[in-house]
C-alpha cells in the first residue's frame, strides 16, 4: 500500500510539472506584450522596457520559469493588474463558490448514477446460470455472451433504474436552484414565495410536472423499442 501510495505521488509531481511547464510556455506563445498591456496602447518603449526589467520579463524564458517556479513554491501566485489583489485572495474569494458547486454536482451524480447501478447490478445478477451452461454448449465467446445474454437481461433493469435517476434529478434540480441560482424555475419560486405570488408557485410546479412527465414518456418509449423482444410488448 505504501509503495502504491508513493508511485501515486510521484507521478502526481511529474503531471503537476509537465502542466506547469506547458501552461508557461504556452501563455508566453500567446500575441501581445504583456508590458503593453499593462501600460496601454500609448506606452513609451523606455516605459514598456522598465516594466519588462522589473517584472524579469528581459531574461531567458528558462530563467523566467524557474524564477515563476520559485515564488509559487512560497506562495507567491502575483497579483492582478487590474484589481491590484493578489491571486491567492482572489481564489480563496472564489473558492467556497466552487467548492459548493463541486459539492452539488457530486450529490446529483451520485444520486443518478446511484438507481442506475442498483437496478443494472440486481438484474445481471439474476441471470439464470442455465444461459450461461446453455452459451458453452452453443460455444459463445466472451462478447457474443454479453450481447445475446448479459445485454437482453440487463437492459429492462437498466431503464427502470433510469426512470427512477430522471426523477431524482429533477428534484435535485429544483433543490439546487433554490439554492444558489439567479434563474431558473426554482429561483422564481423562491422570489414567488418571498412577494407572495402563489400563482408563479403553481405554474412552476407545473412546469416541473410536464417536464418530469415528458421525461417519463421519453424513457417509456425507450422502453417499448428496446423490450419488443419481452412477452406481452
Amino acid at each position: 500500500m505504501a509503495r502504491y501510495i508513493a508511485k501515486r505521488l510521484a507521478l502526481l509531481i511529474v503531471i503537476i510539472l509537465f502542466v506547469s511547464v506547458a501552461a508557461f510556455f504556452l501563455v508566453h506563445l500567446l500575441p501581445g506584450d504583456p508590458a503593453t498591456t499593462i501600460l496601454g496602447p500609448n506606452a513609451t518603449a523606455q516605459n514598456v522596457a522598465t516594466v519588462n526589467q522589473e517584472l524579469g520579463l528581459n531574461k531567458p524564458l528558462w530563467q523566467q520559469y524557474f524564477i515563476w517556479m520559485g515564488h509559487v513554491l512560497q506562495g507567491n501566485l502575483g497579483q492582478s493588474f487590474t484589481t491590484h489583489q493578489t491571486t491567492t485572495s482572489i481564489i480563496s474569494e472564489s473558492f467556497p463558490i466552487d467548492l459548493e458547486l463541486i459539492i452539488f454536482s457530486q450529490i446529483i451524480a451520485f444520486a443518478v448514477a446511484f438507481p442506475i447501478y442498483i437496478n443494472t447490478y440486481a438484474a445481471i445478477r439474476s441471470i439464470d446460470p442455465s444461459y450461461g451452461e446453455l452459451a458453452d454448449v452453443v460455444g459463445l465467446g466472451r462478447w457474443a455472451r454479453i450481447r445475446r445474454i448479459v445485454l437482453p437481461a440487463a437492459l429492462p433493469g437498466f431503464l427502470v433504474g433510469l426512470r427512477l435517476a430522471m426523477a431524482v434529478a429533477w428534484l435535485l434540480l429544483v433543490f439546487a436552484e433554490q439554492i444558489n441560482a439567479s434563474s431558473g424555475l426554482g429561483y422564481l419560486i423562491v422570489q414567488a414565495q418571498t412577494y407572495f405570488q402563489s400563482n408563479v408557485i403553481v405554474v412552476c410546479l407545473a412546469c416541473y410536472a410536464v417536464l418530469g412527465l415528458l421525461t417519463d414518456v421519453f424513457v417509456r418509449s425507450l422502453e417499448a423499442g428496446l423490450l419488443r423482444w419481452q412477452p406481452g410488448r
